[in-house]
């Protein structure tokens, strides 16, 4: 159990720490934004580090398709749609 409060932590810390490097100071720049929590991010980025970081994870492409659905599946409930979205996206770019 503990190990799972651990893993969670770290998720939540690389989560953050992603946000970080994608957040936009100036938000008239001429990049595709999505808000989350108040703040703007640069879609983009967000997506190309996703996918990154996927493709480090070596995830089965069968494990990948499946959260794919499953995001998608949670999309129509999703308090941060734009947030989702951007994902849904990165899980694509992986899969192709």
């Amino acid at each position: 159990m503990l190990t799972g409060i651990i893993m969670a932590i770290i998720g939540y810390i690389k989560f953050k720490n992603m946000l970080k490097k994608c957040l936009v100071v100036d938000p008239s720049t001429d990049v595709e934004l999505f808000e989350y929590e108040g703040k703007v991010y640069d879609k983009n980025k967000y997506i190309q580090l996703n996918a990154e970081s996927l493709k480090r994870s070596n995830t089965s492409q069968k494990e990948l398709k499946k959260s794919l659905a499953e995001l998608e599946s949670g999309l129509v409930n999703s308090k941060n749609p734009d947030l989702q979205m951007a994902l849904i996206e990165a899980y694509k770019k992986v899969i192709e």
